[in-house]
């Protein structure tokens, strides 16, 4: 073997040793083979050698950053991108998952608010450790966050490139940065999206980007093209077609007191309510009547107003609730299956029918009707009686029985969703589980 190949087996035997002890992978790994690379700038083949190394891990970062900045996608089975996801909604990677994932990845299937909020807000995360900073700076990988996220809002909503089909696309990587393939051709463009040349040009310019003088500045110049390209399609879509303006309108008139004929109104229809201590159905009274009465005398010039108002809804949610009997508690409490109300107390999961099967209990529940705080810390007290259901046959002997009862709070449903369900079950549906 030549000097040259002695000393590059020699560097390329201090740098795979440096990359053991440390543990290296990902963007410290880049930064140490680039750093050692300029070390031996101008040194002939050696240089070229190490640059073929750098070259090789830098196509899977710019791979990983393709995949997430233009298809909204995490393709990292070793983490080692500096994006990361929240560890328990992370799904487990598969050959030819990145392209097509399970339902969290399924940007076709339509997402609840909530679901879209907590992805937005919490889903994924800025690794500063895994930044590769001599490639990109860390101003720029927030951009790249950002950028994603984005993205799978406008996939969601039909207003980005679609993906590509698995004939047209395919990307694979590996922890030491070997097999980072990846070929992205045939956009389809949606009426209103962004043109696919132009997303083309800027992936063309990531994937090749160390085949130039400096891929940093290649980096840094195309993932600010694309996110002035996501945040313009953004605000279209949240400001323009979601009608922002318009709602804040409508949180300023509720929540802060804008529309002042409204309230004027509603205090006038409740004072009679409000002069007195409120029932445990103050909540119903207050929206079947000053409520609704505000609500219909509530004018505006636009209908998207009158739209956002009808969203909004009015709650009473008392301190503290006293229920020390069942014997006037009809108006209380909503009883849902094999539940009823006997001389002051409430008897529940025995029926008629229920000596013919055996002396079986069916499942009862009685829950309170209205909203109770419980933000803080707070005590409860029932008393409560177990006996054992009439037995069936002749000889009226002993037989095994067994209950259990339980104290909920829940949210989720109100008592009479619980009613409607419970009857939808009894009809041969699905039972419902209350713990969710």
């Amino acid at each position: 073997a030549s000097d040259d190949d002695r000393r590059t087996l020699l560097v390329l035997h201090r740098l795979v040793k440096s990359v053991e002890a440390g543990g290296l992978s990902g963007g410290p790994l880049l930064d140490l083979v680039w750093q050692t690379a300029a070390g031996h700038m101008g040194t002939g083949k050696l240089y070229e050698r190490l640059w073929s190394v750098v070259s090789g891990i830098g196509q899977v970062f710019a791979n990983q950053v393709v995949a997430w900045a233009v298809y909204g996608r995490i393709v990292d089975p070793d983490n080692e991108f500096f994006i990361g996801r929240v560890w328990d909604q992370q799904l487990p990677w598969q050959s030819g998952y990145a392209w097509f994932g399970g339902p969290v990845e399924d940007f076709g299937k339509a997402t609840d608010a909530d679901s879209a909020q907590r992805e937005w807000q919490g889903l994924f995360f800025l690794r500063s450790e895994a930044v590769p900073h001599t490639v990109i700076s860390l101003e720029t990988a927030r951009k790249v966050l950002f950028v994603g996220k984005a993205v799978r809002v406008l996939l969601r909503s039909g207003r980005w490139l679609a993906i590509a089909s698995p004939n047209e696309s395919a990307a694979t990587t590996s922890k030491s940065g070997k097999a980072a393939a990846s070929t992205t051709k045939g956009f389809h463009v949606p009426e209103g999206t962004l043109e696919a040349v132009e997303v083309q040009e800027e992936v063309d310019a990531l994937r090749t980007c160390f085949n130039r003088k400096s891929p940093p500045f290649v980096v840094e110049h195309s993932i600010e093209r694309i996110r002035k390209n996501v945040a313009a399609q953004l605000r279209q879509l949240v400001v323009g077609e979601a009608a922002l303006v318009q709602h804040l309108v409508a949180l300023k008139g509720f929540f802060l007191l804008g529309y002042g004929f409204f309230y004027q109104t509603l205090l006038e229809a409740a004072r009679p309510l409000l002069r007195r201590t409120p029932p445990a159905h103050a909540e119903i009274e207050l929206v079947h009547g000053p409520w609704t009465v505000a609500m219909a005398e509530h004018e505006t010039s636009k209908d998207s107003e009158k739209s956002f108002a009808s969203r909004f809804q009015i709650r009473f949610v008392p301190h503290n609730f006293e229920l020390h009997s069942f014997t006037d508690a009809a108006r209380h409490v909503k009883l849902v299956g094999m539940a009823r109300l006997a001389g002051g107390h409430a008897e529940m999961g025995l029926g008629p029918g229920a000596v013919d099967r055996g002396g079986a209990a069916q499942a009862a529940m009685v829950w309170l009707v209205t909203r109770q705080r419980i933000s803080h810390s707070f005590g409860h007290a029932f008393s409560f009686q177990v006996h054992a259901p009439p037995t069936a046959g002749a000889s009226g002997g002993p037989t095994d029985h067994g209950c259990r009862f339980a104290l909920c709070v829940q949210h989720k449903w109100s008592p009479v969703d619980l009613q409607r369900m419970r009857h939808a079950s009894v009809d041969g549906h699905d039972a419902v589980d209350i713990e969710k």
